[in-house]
């Protein structure tokens, strides 16, 4: 006898966006559809996702992709199951009382390895049934929920559940992401899931969307009572009207038109509106196809004794590079081979911009005449390192160290460079140093742990005894404090309170030094607040930010955040250089990395160069590591004084992150361009207008004097 499946409801709540909702036919047994899958990034190849409800238990199937060539990878064991996280996974989260907090989570991975929590709980264990199937080219995980172990009865009519679906698939270059139903960025905030609806009420859904090789395709999902709307398509700055097929709005675009920005990213977004101007749906994320096109400076900074610039790029044939001022006008225009170098002589030192033109294909990148080299001065032995109101200082100078913790391979392009010493590379003499105080090991097995030493006593002594010329050591009494920890045998650990033991020590030894200085390091900024009253610095690394392959888009939330519970003590942000690997990150976002933290009032930065490293050859991403730190130091002194001025803009673009200061007797004014895109900044102001191009995730700093009133901004 067929099992009776309730019509089910899905609406996705993602980016401020309209329900995306389905219905299913009560009738049928075939599983129902949720929709696209989506993340920062619009999947190259996009799972598949399908639920159906049955009498005493539901079904769940997720379908994972991978490419022709390749195969899935599996990472975790039993005893370790969150290390599968690291592998392919297929995810499962269901909340069916959202208002409680509770939710449950599950996971698979190709090699059939389980993952189950009640929230973060791994204790528990529920009669479920799960499945892996190995087919061609994809793999599939199923799971088969009885009710009773989620805390739930079978559905009836105006139910309501949050819950998310999501498959980690790659995007070609040996890169995956993780792409989700909702497209939740945390995918532990029930906020952030989709909800399930029972109920009859059909709506508008995205069935799918891809953007494989130099294609957009999508399909959006219209019911016959909103067949007067209207789908548009915008990708950058393209609006694309939809096709229509039956019911539905069909889309196949190419993506490589007009501006191809750094990585290929392409922002996208399809809307759905009424007649009358209403959203009826709209989903937003990035296009970045396999096989994007490629046009690389080989250095971001070029010092004087540089006569030439080489570039290269794989653009169609014939191309044109044209030389920018800061302005926009054109200096010069020469044809673009697929290698070629740019004279320098006779350029003053300021900021230039290189536009390649292939048809109606460009790519716009920045590049920076600095009037010396990127060496960043010795530090004088005795300038204490300290804090006051929440600012770092060196002697009476607010600084915002710059670091990078260790890498096999250095391609930097001066040294030192950094004011930080988190791993002996490039740091300047005398150089403020954060270091572990080594109290423990990572423990793994039945689960990871922060093991502690036999010796931890003694370790501890030596610390305290250590001799801090200027205060100028951070002792970090944990990394990645999130771990649990552990003492005594290690083949029958012993846990301890994590949240007590670090209290317990950092009094004891701020008691014994009450001058010497202590951080905590966190990998989960969102357990900050568990750790900010043991420590005097907080070290903090986001993996849905800083180390996303995507950087940008959750940067200045996460930032903010971190800034608001960490309170007044001071925090030191981990940037990924070469996390999640050591070929996505860009040398555009890691300099707004470091400006957005300026701007976002955080107190240093580490950028994080391990886990393999960044090659040599890497040379524009190395030319923004190398140089940085020298570029900032020039600005943030007088910045970090500066009295916030409100309403200094008046009128300003969106996507624009900005600051306004009073600084003695000068304005400085601070703007971070938040897209992946080159464009036009048009921003009002009490002292004037400011227009000028401005590039793909820049930071601009402009000045007044304090005495002129109409003299125009200068631009550092």
């Amino acid at each position: 006898m067929k099992s009776k499946i309730l019509p089910v409801l899905f609406c996705a709540a993602v980016l401020g966006a309209q329900d995306v909702v389905l219905t299913a036919d009560p009738a049928s047994e075939l599983a129902a559809d949720p929709g696209a899958a989506t993340g920062v990034r619009i999947p190259v190849l996009a799972p598949k996702f399908s639920i159906r409800f049955l009498k005493e238990h539901f079904e769940v199937v997720v379908t994972v992709p991978y490419l022709p060539g390749t195969s899935p990878k599996s990472l975790g064991k039993k005893n370790d199951d969150e290390r599968m996280f690291g592998g392919d996974t297929a995810e499962f989260l269901v909340s069916t009382v959202p208002g409680t907090g509770v939710y449950h989570h599950t996971a698979l991975n190709p090699s059939g390895l389980s993952y189950t929590a009640k929230k973060r709980d791994t204790s528990w264990e529920p009669r479920i049934s799960a499945k892996v199937v190995h087919g061609k080219n994809f793999w599939t995980a199923g799971w088969s929920i009885p009710y009773r172990e989620i805390g739930a009865e079978r559905p009836v009519a105006g139910t309501r559940w949050r819950a998310n679906f999501a498959a980690r698939v790659p995007q070609g270059g040996g890169i995956h992401q993780s792409a989700s139903w909702s497209g939740a960025k945390d995918f532990h905030d029930i906020s952030q899931m989709g909800e399930i609806r029972f109920g009859k009420k059909e709506e508008p859904r995205l069935l799918f969307w891809e953007a494989r090789k130099d294609r957009l395709t999508a399909k959006l999902h219209v019911p016959a009572s909103l067949a007067d709307s209207r789908a548009v398509c915008t990708v950058s700055d393209r609006r694309i009207p939809a096709r229509t097929e039956g019911g539905s709005r069909v889309w196949d675009v190419p993506l490589f038109e007009g501006e191809v920005c750094p990585k290929s990213v392409f922002p996208v977004e399809i809307a759905l509106s009424a007649p009358d101007g209403r959203t009826l749906l709209k989903r937003s994320a990035a296009a970045a196809p396999s096989g994007g096109l490629e046009f690389e400076p080989e250095r971001f900074y070029c010092p004087p004794k540089m006569k030439t610039l080489p570039w290269r790029h794989t653009f169609p044939l014939p191309a044109k590079l044209l030389l920018r001022d800061g302005n926009g006008k054109v200096l010069r225009e020469t044809d673009a081979p697929a290698r070629g170098e740019l004279p320098l002589t006779g350029l003053a030192p300021g900021r230039y911009i290189l536009e390649l033109r292939s048809g109606r294909l460009r790519a716009v990148r920045l590049i920076k005449i600095v009037p010396g080299d990127l060496t960043v001065p010795d530090i004088a032995p005795d300038e204490k390192f300290s804090i006051r109101d929440g600012l770092f200082l060196l002697g009476e100078r607010p600084v915002l160290p710059v670091g990078a913790s260790h890498t096999p391979v250095s391609g930097l392009q001066a040294d030192p460079v950094f004011d930080l010493n988190a791993g002996n590379i490039g740091a300047c003499r005398n150089a403020v140093t954060f270091r572990s105080m080594g109290l423990y090991r990572f423990l793994r097995g039945e689960y990871v742990s922060a093991h502690l030493h036999p010796n931890t006593e003694k370790i501890v002594a030596a610390g305290l005894a250590e001799k801090a010329p200027g205060n100028r050591l951070v002792l970090r009494l944990a990394y990645e404090a999130q771990f649990p920890v552990t003492r005594g045998d290690p083949a029958a650990r012993m846990k301890l309170d994590g949240k007590k033991f670090y209290a317990s020590l950092y009094n004891f030894l701020k008691a014994c030094r009450p001058d010497r200085l202590f951080s905590i390091h966190v990998c989960k900024w969102e357990k900050i607040p568990d750790y900010i009253g043991s420590c005097d610095i907080i070290e903090v690394a986001s993996w849905k930010s800083g180390y996303a392959p995507d950087m940008m888009p959750e940067l200045v939330h996460c930032m903010r955040d971190i800034r608001r519970m960490a309170e007044k003590k001071p925090v030191v942000f981990w940037l990924g250089g070469s996390i999640p690997n050591g070929e996505c990150r860009t040398a555009e976002e890691l300099r707004a990395g470091v400006f957005c933290a300026m701007l976002t009032g955080l107190n240093g930065v580490i950028i994080h160069l391990g886990h393999g490293g960044v090659r040599p050859e890497r040379s524009r991403l190395w030319s923004v590591i190398s140089g940085v730190n020298a570029e900032f130091r020039e600005i943030y002194p007088e910045f970090a004084r500066g009295q916030e001025i409100p309403g200094f803009v008046t009128e300003c673009p969106p996507k624009m992150l900005w600051s306004a200061r009073r600084c003695g007797n000068r304005i400085i004014l601070a703007v971070l361009n938040m897209t992946p895109g080159s464009r036009q900044l048009d921003m009002t102001t009490v002292r004037g207008r400011i227009t000028c191009p401005v590039t793909a995730w820049e930071p601009l700093v402009f000045s007044w004097s304090g005495d002129l009133k109409s003299a125009a901004p200068v631009i550092h």
